[in-house]
């Protein structure tokens, strides 16, 4: 017999560690399920029919593949924010995926405040000229926000991380 670990915990290591490998290996996978074809054309095919079927515009996206490893691939603030809210109501690797700020995953070192550790739950990306963070946030007077921000081009890409991360810590305490 062979055991491994389950869909959802591989699914959420992906999403953690941004493991692109894997990513463009789910997007296989699923274009082998819908019928289409395995190769990265036929994962995007794949990818955006279920999102148009749940209802996401796929207006502003441009995918060359899943692994994000493409500069040429695009999309908008607003799909971010609607796959955000997409996935929250998805199941536990949607949840358990998100990097932790202040904690684990690719955000654990980009907490700017230390009273918001454990609050806030994002998905960072970078690439050579783009830096974006989207997640979720739970609000210290209650309720939750999502968000997504990306910079495009920065002159200084340093910065335009920092800058995230301070826009990003201030949520909370909205």
């Amino acid at each position: 017999s062979v055991r491994s670990a389950s869909l959802n915990e591989i699914m959420a290591f992906t999403m953690r560690h941004s493991d692109n490998s894997l990513a463009e290996e789910f997007g296989r996978l699923l274009a082998l399920q819908v019928g289409a074809d395995n190769s990265p054309a036929g994962a995007v095919q794949a990818v955006k029919s279920v999102l148009e079927r749940k209802g996401i515009t796929t207006t502003g996206l441009d995918m060359r593949n899943c692994s994000g490893l493409t500069e040429d691939s695009k999309l908008t603030a607003l799909l971010e924010v609607q796959l955000r809210n997409l996935a929250a109501g998805s199941g536990a690797a949607a949840a358990e995926g998100m990097s932790v700020m202040g904690f684990v995953g690719t955000a654990e070192s980009r907490l700017n405040d230390a009273d918001e550790a454990g609050l806030i739950r994002v998905k960072t990306g970078s690439l050579g000229d783009v830096t974006s963070m989207t997640g979720n946030v739970s609000r210290l007077n209650g309720g939750a926000l999502t968000f997504a921000v990306i910079v495009n081009n920065p002159t200084d890409f340093a910065a335009a991380k920092a800058a995230i991360d301070t826009f990003v810590a201030g949520l909370p305490k909205l």
